[in-house]
């Protein structure tokens, strides 16, 4: 909602320092990616962008090297027909997970149910334990996988 776009332009300002750039899309595995916001090391999808389109996990994990925090906008709750959709955001969250990617995402129902009506909702539980791990204090403050990059909480 409103609200919640509008922390998350208040977090982007603070970890962006301002170094925004003008285009609004990268490129991934020779296919550009729109982006709602780029700066250095951070970037802003709206999740239909990231997840809706075809994408593998090879540009997943050129992301996550590529920037150490990810700003992911309006999660829908998946249903039965958006399998496709709810298996790339399984393997965004394992890679980014595990390589320390600092996730900061905005969903239209709570962690547990964004899957729950998909084929993947076993599979999902592995990934909602993960979500809310990267929630943690101890997950934030590890450093980057591919950089000295650390999230200080207020």
């Amino acid at each position: 909602d409103a609200e919640s776009n509008m922390r998350m332009e208040a977090i982007y300002k603070r970890l962006s320092k301002g170094a925004f750039h003008d285009t609004q899309h990268i490129d991934v595995q020779g296919r550009l990616v729109e982006a709602r916001k780029l700066a250095d090391k951070v970037i802003w999808f709206d999740f239909r962008a990231i997840c809706g389109g075809p994408r593998a996990q090879a540009d997943y994990l050129e992301i996550a090297h590529r920037f150490p925090v990810v700003f992911i906008s309006d999660i829908p709750r998946l249903t039965a027909n958006e399998a496709a959709e709810a298996q790339r955001f399984i393997w965004l969250v394992d890679i980014f997970y595990d390589n320390r990617v600092k996730l900061v995402a905005s969903a239209s129902s709570t962690i547990k149910e964004l899957c729950a009506n998909t084929e993947q909702a076993n599979e999902f539980s592995r990934t909602a334990s993960r979500l809310f791990e990267m929630q943690s204090r101890r997950y934030l403050e590890l450093h980057h996988q591919t950089e000295t990059v650390t999230l200080n909480l207020p």
